[in-house]
């Protein structure tokens, strides 16, 4: 990591972007700053500590070829959200990388989502010309 100017700190990619593995996006935790989290082709996505750089999860389980397209943060900075070409959007517990619940129910592919201000409820836009609302587990 280097820094841009006092205070500013700069992630220097230690494996950056490739054809097989290209990121999709990035959204950074709403509370502290602290976490940043990555969304990519390759089905996975990544939380960093943005202090230090460090990887502190993969978040791995939608299908294999599934880029994931979207990734949020709740509002109180403790799961993330992710959507995919899968067909389905997934809640993850931040500190152990853990699935907490799957949403189904779209027939095409899922490209965007977000949590309401509570981080209660979830909401899913898809290909398939629908949006749900989920209640979040």
């Amino acid at each position: 990591m280097s820094m841009c100017s006092p205070g500013c700190p700069v992630l220097t990619c230690l494996r950056p972007p490739t054809p097989r593995r290209p990121l999709t996006y990035i959204h950074d935790a709403p509370v502290t700053g602290s976490k940043l989290v990555s969304a990519s082709a390759d089905a996975t996505s990544r939380v960093f500590n943005t202090m230090t750089g460090a990887c502190q999860a993969i978040l791995v389980g939608h299908e294999p070829g599934g880029e994931i397209s979207k990734v949020c943060f709740n509002p109180q900075g403790s799961r993330i959200l992710t959507a995919s070409s899968d067909k389905t959007a997934r809640l993850w517990e931040i500190e152990t990388g853990g699935c907490m619940q799957i949403l189904e129910g779209h027939t095409d592919e899922i490209f965007s989502c977000a949590f309401n201000y509570e981080g209660d409820t979830v909401i899913t836009g898809s290909k398939d010309n629908t949006c749900r609302i989920w209640r979040c587990s």
